[in-house]
């Protein structure tokens, strides 16, 4: 599955059940926007994992989106 996030901050609760009610075994989620502290980041990525699932967090390095 993939998700178009356009921030992930503020919608946790809705992508979390999305995964559990579709039983999705792999999300790829773009648009995170999730750069601003390392942090934040640690906080949301736990409140958005599922148990039984991992999340591998790979930010984009050369550019930001424009």
């Amino acid at each position: 599955s993939l998700i178009n996030c356009q921030s992930m901050c503020n919608k946790t609760n809705q992508n979390v059940d999305y995964v559990k009610d579709h039983d999705v075994d792999i999300v790829a989620l773009t648009e995170t926007w999730l750069n601003d502290c390392e942090q934040k980041i640690v906080k949301v990525i736990g409140d958005i994992t599922p148990d039984g699932y991992d999340f591998k967090h790979v930010a984009r390095s050369e550019k930001k989106g424009e």
